[in-house]
């Protein structure tokens, strides 16, 4: 482990922290159906959820580049992990659509 460049450090928790924020954007496939079914939420909200999710994290990214000049990769990735983190934590207790 002495031998380790930090380099690599940083190279695999990038690496693991774009999985997890990808496998999170991509599971609205997987979770439509338990929504609907265990809910009773109509499909169309829930896709729309999932639509306005998509549609800013698509247009974010020009924003968070300019962030990241300004603030740094590590309070940056801190604090992308730390949003992730909560968003995936308040929908494991979400209860009903929000109207």
């Amino acid at each position: 482990m002495r031998n380790l460049h930090y380099g690599w450090v940083i190279l695999a928790i990038t690496f693991f922290s774009i999985i997890a924020a990808g496998v999170t954007i991509a599971s609205s496939g997987v979770l439509m159906t338990p929504f609907q079914r265990d809910f009773g939420w109509d499909r169309s909200a829930i896709a729309l959820a999932f639509g306005v999710s998509l549609f800013l994290y698509g247009i974010a990214g020009p924003f968070i580049a300019a962030l990241l000049e300004s603030v740094g990769l590590r309070r940056m990735m801190i604090g992308s992990m730390l949003t992730l983190l909560t968003g995936s934590i308040l929908t494991l207790v979400m209860t009903e659509l929000g109207t």
